[in-house]
């Protein structure tokens, strides 16, 4: 794993593409060692595309380049009975139909999809949102090659 123990994978000090700003990761994850997994795959995954922030806040974790575009919150932090401890959602320039979603909003110029993630592979469906502009013909395909890949394991929502 790359980067101090203070704010993980993405503090930018290390030759990393993503920069840590605001809070501590390692603190809003402490809990939940899922969520901390699931962020360093998508750190991961960002971190190929080039230079982006995760603000750490209160709530939430979110990836920004010149808007947000992915973000990940704790669902037990809101809810008294959730289904699941992490969720991932994306903001697209226009709905995805994959079943995988848990809720697809329009919100203001956005579509905002929210994926519940039960196992760290989920999240190659977030992949999209690496793309600033929303789904690209190359993230469409991988999202799709994702999802097949993850419905053969039977690892549907």
């Amino acid at each position: 794993m790359r980067g101090s123990p203070a704010q993980g994978p993405a503090n930018g000090d290390d030759g990393s593409m993503v920069a840590v700003e605001r809070g501590s990761v390692e603190d809003f994850f402490h809990d939940v060692p899922l969520g901390r997994r699931v962020y360093d795959e998508l750190v991961r995954l960002v971190d190929g595309h080039g230079p982006a922030t995760a603000r750490v806040t209160k709530s939430q974790v979110a990836f920004v380049r010149r808007r947000g575009f992915c973000w990940v919150w704790l669902p037990p932090m809101y809810l008294s009975h959730p289904g699941v401890d992490v969720v991932v959602s994306v903001a697209l320039d226009r709905p995805d139909p994959s079943p995988r979603w848990k809720q697809t909003v329009h919100v203001g110029g956005h579509w905002m999809h929210h994926l519940e993630v039960h196992d760290v592979a989920e999240i190659d469906a977030a992949a999209a949102a690496i793309k600033d502009d929303g789904l690209a013909a190359a993230a469409r395909r991988l999202l799709a090659k994702a999802w097949r890949s993850s419905s053969a394991r039977g690892s549907s929502r």
